[in-house]
């Protein structure tokens, strides 16, 4: 809308539309059928894993079980594979992988062609991963639908935590602006009780705050 509106206008701009973590072949079908193929410059920022915390590493995909267990598109298949690829590379090469599912045998697949056309960028490294485990969500529903009742698993409830972070609303800040608060092990307190039962918190933050006014 805003490349054909400045078109209409006659007022020229260059235009870059950075897809992550890929580029798919449907998003260049969008442009051309908006008729701005032309008018843009593509790129990728395949990151492909994001740290979120000491020892938590993410691909941060939400649409990732909508898309091929709901509605079998398999486009994200290549991204899995080329995660195991970058943690291979960095990492040296795994012990052992472990796999049940389909997904995950498809994955793992693809990424042993990856590591045989790359030369295996890793296998000279020692290695430092023993095992990799690849299940497919639909091995287990039960878990994922099971209520939490840790305070993280709260705080994720009621606000969703992306990216390892939180978006407090005006509601909660009482002011007019939104704050985004970072949840990791670097905050102290919160790594305190991030795996409490959210029954233990209140009383524990109760005497954190007397404690700060003593």
């Amino acid at each position: 809308d805003i490349v054909n509106a400045d078109k209409m206008s006659g007022r020229s701009r260059k235009y870059k539309i950075i897809f992550s973590p890929q580029k798919f072949y449907a998003c260049e079908m969008v442009l051309e059928e908006e008729g701005v193929l032309g008018d843009v410059t593509c790129d990728e920022w395949s990151f492909y894993l994001l740290p979120l915390d000491e020892d938590i590493i993410s691909m941060e995909l939400p649409e990732f079980f909508r898309d091929y267990f709901l509605e079998g598109d398999h486009r994200w298949i290549n991204p899995v594979a080329r995660a195991l690829q970058l943690l291979n590379s960095l990492y040296g090469p795994f012990g052992k992988t472990h796999g049940i599912g389909r997904c995950a045998k498809m994955s793992y697949e693809l990424w042993r062609d990856l590591e045989e056309e790359s030369d295996g960028e890793g296998q000279g490294r020692k290695p430092e991963i023993g095992h990799v485990f690849l299940m497919d969500r639909d091995t287990d529903y039960v878990t994922a639908l099971c209520s939490q009742v840790v305070y993280e698993g709260l705080v994720d409830d009621t606000f969703r935590i992306k990216c390892g972070s939180v978006d407090f609303g005006p509601d909660v800040t009482s002011s007019d602006k939104s704050i985004k608060v970072l949840l990791n092990s670097q905050d102290k307190v919160f790594s305190q009780i991030r795996n409490e039962h959210f029954s233990n918190v209140f009383g524990f933050l109760s005497q954190k705050s007397r404690n700060l006014q003593a």
